[in-house]
């Protein structure tokens, strides 16, 4: 069964629409309102708390870049795993 008729209209079968139905405004509104909030909560948090991020830096001076590779790569191995 072809998707277009010979009056060059669409089929029945093709007037059906898969798009999903449009979200209501205020629900994109509030979506957008609590991301700005958690960002800026976390920017808050780490402002307040940059002495003891820039004490922490110091500490991973002495990091190897293989066992970071090693980490990442095992993290990424069990995400594999588990998915």
């Amino acid at each position: 069964m072809s998707a277009v008729s010979t009056e060059g209209r669409a089929s029945s079968r093709a007037d059906v629409s898969w798009a999903r139905p449009a979200k209501a405004p205020w629900r994109t509104l509030a979506r957008r309102a609590l991301t700005v909030a958690l960002l800026g909560g976390a920017a808050y948090a780490a402002y307040e708390h940059r002495s003891e991020i820039s004490a922490a830096s110091g500490m991973l001076s002495h990091v190897q870049a293989w066992w970071i590779l090693a980490a990442v790569g095992a993290e990424a191995a069990s995400m594999v795993v588990f998915a």
